[in-house]
């Protein structure tokens, strides 16, 4: 994958648009979390998880675009591929936060 900046052009307002729907969906979704006590962490952990589980399943569609979505490896492949991301992710975030756990 490249840098935002190396995308085509013509890609950016669909990137744009996708990411105002994400927006607006999470801050709606953060909205009802607090409304019925769910804690703040439990939100982001799941919102991040949820958004790195969708990353994983829409890029195993794109890689392997034949694979029928009912067979079984297709949904162990986008698990493995989850399951890495947010590993990956855990680790960057932990670094960042000075090398303590982010949460």
């Amino acid at each position: 994958m490249s840098e935002p900046n190396l995308y085509p052009q013509a890609f950016l307002p669909i990137r744009d648009r996708i990411r105002a729907v994400v927006t607006v969906l999470l801050n709606n979704e953060r909205k009802k979390a607090v409304e019925v006590g769910l804690p703040g962490t439990v939100f982001a952990d799941g919102a991040l998880d949820t958004l790195l589980e969708l990353a994983a399943d829409v890029a195993c569609s794109i890689v392997f675009p034949a694979e029928d979505p009912d067979d079984g490896e297709r949904p162990a492949r986008a698990a493995r591929v989850h399951r890495g991301l947010a590993q990956t992710c855990t680790a960057i975030l932990s670094q960042e936060h000075g090398g303590q756990e982010y949460r």
